[in-house]
């Protein structure tokens, strides 16, 4: 292919396969894809293809999770899985993180050999950074024991960036890492993010937006929706949506299903002084009676897209306007298209937030 490109690291088919595209036709091709998935699935065409991007193509995920891996000749090793594979490799420091991430990685993985940890000790790692280049980490390990060392000091993480980590005993059963118990802490794991002029905290295990400068494009892309709105913000998180836009929006409420997300965005409502806002902690197919005629809706769900009961209730009730925004075009599709007998898609974006992977985030407004 004439668009065919080196990759800029060994190991970038399991964290982005698209490094080998060039990067102006990598947008390109997302245009058409999402293009295409949207009216073969919602019957209906897209009103604009182009793709928003900061042409970052590298350096810009402020979250990593890593894996280990070990042998005789190379000791532990940071690692990725193998695409579609439950085999591990070890990886150099990865393109897609910031540059922050990567070095806290490597002096992690330092401490870790100093005190003699071995795979059999550790499950993996998340790491986190704010734009101020604070980190906070999440250490999962598979033997409660640890906590031992890390209490007496045995083992010592000082990194200049980390304002603080914890540590967790998630059990080798599951694959994925769970906080089953908090075994350990030190310093700060809460970040903060300055979000289109706000304060929005979060953990390093809340879901917040790995690619904050475009994210906030979108921001500025709904803006005139919401200008003295009342908002109802379903999978609202720690607020990064709402509270961001908490200085043009008359009062939101936002709904959020996970306990810490919900106790986090209530703390954000607060430092932000946003007296018209409120957290319901509960899912979103059990918030339904939120919604309101007069009310815009803004939907940011998880890949699997929306509850049946939530669209069922939008049908039923016809709030003034839904805001839906996605990082899984098939499902917003699908969705768009169980709501089309009583709204007309009047606005959409799309935007490269993975820059590398085949993933799209898209925004469509939706009308009575």
């Amino acid at each position: 292919s004439t668009y065919r490109i080196a990759p800029s690291e060994p190991h970038f088919l399991s964290c982005s396969p698209w490094q080998i595209l060039d990067f102006q036709e990598e947008n390109r091709s997302k245009g058409l894809i999402a293009g295409e998935q949207f009216e073969r699935l919602a019957r209906q065409n897209l009103l604009r293809l182009d793709v928003v991007s900061d042409n970052r193509a590298f350096h810009y995920r402020n979250k990593m999770e890593y894996g280990f891996w070990e042998d005789e000749n190379d000791g532990l090793e940071l690692a990725f899985f193998d695409r579609g594979t439950k085999r591990k490799n070890k990886i150099e420091p990865c393109a897609l993180a910031e540059e922050v991430i990567n070095k806290t990685a490597e002096a992690l993985l330092t401490a870790f050999r100093k005190a003699s940890l071995t795979c059999n000790d550790l499950k993996s790692v998340v790491l986190r950074c704010a734009r101020n280049s604070c980190v906070s980490a999440s250490i999962f390990v598979k033997q409660r024991e640890i906590k031992e060392q890390f209490s007496s000091g045995k083992i010592s993480i000082e990194i200049q960036a980390l304002s603080g980590f914890a540590v967790y005993y998630s059990s080798s059963e599951i694959p994925s890492p769970t906080t089953d118990e908090l075994l350990f802490k030190q310093g700060d794991i809460v970040l903060t993010e300055n979000v289109r002029g706000k304060a929005v905290s979060y953990s390093a295990l809340n879901f917040f937006q790995v690619n904050v400068p475009i994210f906030e494009r979108s921001l500025i892309a709904l803006e005139p929706y919401v200008i003295s709105e009342e908002i109802v913000d379903y999978y609202s998180g720690v607020g990064s949506i709402a509270i961001a836009l908490g200085d043009i929006v008359k009062s939101a409420v936002l709904i959020e299903s996970d306990q810490e997300s919900a106790e986090m965005a209530a703390r954000n409502i607060t430092v932000n002084h946003l007296d018209s806002f409120r957290v319901v902690s509960n899912s979103a197919e059990r918030a339904l009676n939120e919604i309101r005629g007069h009310s815009v809706i803004i939907v940011n769900p998880p890949r699997a897209g929306l509850n049946k009961n939530l669209i069922r209730q939008l049908l039923a009730v016809l709030p003034k306007r839904i805001i839906y925004l996605s990082c899984n075009i098939a499902t917003q599709a699908r969705d768009i298209a169980l709501l089309s007998p009583s709204y007309r898609l009047t606005f959409n974006e799309l935007y490269n937030f993975f820059p590398r992977t085949p993933h799209i985030e898209s925004l469509c407004v939706l009308e009575r």
